[in-house]
């Protein structure tokens, strides 16, 4: 699990109000799960978002000639408070988010493909990228500061920097229906790994497990309102761990199938539609 540790000085007064903006108390900013609520996180994001757009139209908009340190170190340190809230979001989305969250992941996706729409797609600002990069062999550039130069250029090429202004305007939107579409599967996933989980009716379908494994079976089938029942939850990978340990072959068989083709099922979670 991964944070982003950063000082508290980037944060407005005006943002204190929202334990995802305020700076933390704990070691290296650790977040302060316990003063985290989800009502605070698509606030937080509004305003993360909000911050970032500020400091990007501060760089394409400076008045002096585009330099390293203006431009491209000022791009490494635009958009902290973005950073962090969006750290803390999916790390809790991922270990234990419900439809709530999913929402807030539907509605978030949606502006933050908008805000970066705004930053690739701002002409003053690749202009001032693009005059660096032209240059690069003339500034005397180290070779990691050379490869993260060419990074930027490269990611905003890739953007859509160098479109034409009408088809920026369909990258645009192909970026956001893209965003709506990873937020669609992401749910769909979601149901369909909680659909799939193993139930049985007997613990001797779960043999080979150890005795904890299958009294963790019987909770988690209780938790789901399938008293007397055994449940073995899908991970988020194709081969599940039980699979090594189980012994009955037809334990094993649905188990498997259940992961492998927990999103091609027909109903509500079937994300075949949404890749495609």
């Amino acid at each position: 699990m991964i944070f982003i540790a950063i000082s508290g000085s980037f944060m407005p007064q005006l943002a204190l109000s929202n334990p995802l903006l305020e700076p933390s108390p704990l070691p290296l900013q650790a977040p302060a799960f316990d003063k985290i609520v989800t009502s605070d996180y698509e606030p937080a994001f509004e305003e993360a978002i909000r911050l970032k757009l500020a400091e990007i139209a501060g760089i394409a908009d400076n008045s002096e000639p585009p330099t390293f340190d203006n431009t491209i170190m000022a791009l490494e340190r635009a958009g902290q408070s973005l950073q962090r809230v969006e750290a803390i979001f999916y790390t809790v989305f991922a270990a234990q988010g419900d439809s709530a969250m999913e929402a807030i992941d539907k509605s978030v996706s949606q502006k933050t493909a908008d805000a970066n729409n705004s930053i690739y797609l701002n002409e003053k600002l690749f202009g001032r990228l693009r005059e660096i990069y032209e240059k690069r062999a003339t500034l005397g550039l180290d070779e990691e500061a050379n490869r993260l130069l060419e990074i930027y250029y490269l990611d905003f090429v890739r953007s859509g920097a160098e479109l034409s202004v009408a088809n920026k305007v369909q990258f645009r939107q192909a970026n956001i229906q893209l965003a709506d579409l990873e937020s669609q599967f992401t749910a769909a996933l979601r149901g369909a790994s909680k659909a799939g989980a193993l139930i049985v009716d007997s613990p001797k379908a779960l043999d080979g497990l150890s005795a904890g494994e299958i009294d963790m079976a019987a909770e988690q089938a209780t938790a789901e309102g399938q008293r007397g029942k055994f449940l073995i939850p899908l991970q988020n990978t194709t081969q599940q761990p039980s699979l090594a340990a189980l012994t009955d072959r037809s334990t094993r068989e649905q188990l498997f199938t259940n992961s492998v083709k927990r999103a091609e099922r027909g109903d509500s979670n079937d994300s075949r539609e949404i890749i495609t």
